[in-house]
């Protein structure tokens, strides 16, 4: 009787399921960080558009003229400054900036707490749409409600210079 030498196909196959299972393990992890990775970066840059908002009402209160907002209402804010209600995407409800896409951002402003929320969203994945919200606190701000009317604003600020910051 011979010895042969060598791995019965029942070896080979437990080892080959083995590898399968060890590759699988590695496979979904590695997919598991690459979604947390790109999630952590999508938030990162949605936070920077929602500061980038922050700045331009920041520097709307340093300037000269009374800036006028929209109240408790989403609107768009240009970065020249210019508050613009119509760029609202009704299913959205958020502005789609071709130079921050994927991201929409809407902003709003609560004349009771002069605060404004700013909402930066974007797709997340699995057909899921994810946002962060900043708030902003701008000190001593005045102004009236009124009934909001198509291209005319519905309350105008009288902003402090300095004060106010992310609530």
């Amino acid at each position: 009787m011979r010895h042969q030498v060598g791995d019965t196909i029942i070896e080979v196959m437990v080892s080959v399921s083995i590898l399968a299972v060890v590759f699988g393990v590695a496979f979904s992890s590695s997919n598991q960080s690459l979604q947390q990775g790109t999630n952590a970066s999508n938030r990162n840059q949605a936070i920077q558009i929602a500061e980038q908002q922050i700045a331009i009402i920041k520097n709307k209160e340093s300037g000269t003229t009374t800036p006028s907002y929209p109240s408790n209402t989403p609107f768009c804010l240009k970065s020249d400054g210019s508050v613009d209600t119509s760029d609202i995407d009704g299913t959205t409800r958020t502005c789609n900036f071709s130079s921050q896409a994927p991201f929409g951002v809407a902003d709003s402003f609560n004349p009771s707490t002069n605060t404004f929320t700013i909402i930066s969203s974007w797709q997340a994945t699995h057909n899921t749409t994810d946002q962060v919200q900043l708030y902003y606190h701008s000190l001593n701000a005045q102004g009236t409600a009124c009934v909001p009317h198509p291209g005319q604003p519905c309350l105008s600020l009288n902003l402090p210079r300095s004060g106010g910051g992310l609530v």
